[in-house]
């Protein structure tokens, strides 16, 4: 295994010592903030998922002959779209802002 250049070598643990600062400082800060925020996060999707289930029960005809895994797959697809319209907007900010 090749030396690393310890000017890289010192860069690598800048970058290491500002990410552990930025969880120590900001995540970590508040004890229950992962947890809220998984919890939140758990919530939500639960209620995407119970909506499209009801939206799909009144609007679509060929909703209730579905199987079940064809069910769980229909009221899954929102929520694939929601999350997929988020990542997509964290990425675009954080190329524009960064």
């Amino acid at each position: 295994m090749a030396a690393v250049p310890k000017q890289k070598s010192m860069a690598i643990k800048s970058y290491k010592n500002q990410a552990q600062m930025l969880v120590k400082n900001y995540l970590l800060a508040d004890p229950f903030a992962p947890y809220t925020s998984i919890l939140g996060g758990i919530l939500v999707c639960k209620v995407v998922y119970d909506l499209a289930d009801l939206i799909s029960n009144f609007y679509t005809k060929t909703y209730p002959s579905l199987t079940k895994i064809q069910r769980v797959d229909w009221n899954n697809r929102p929520l694939t779209h929601i999350l997929r319209v988020l990542w997509c907007s964290e990425a675009h900010n954080s190329l524009l802002l960064d």
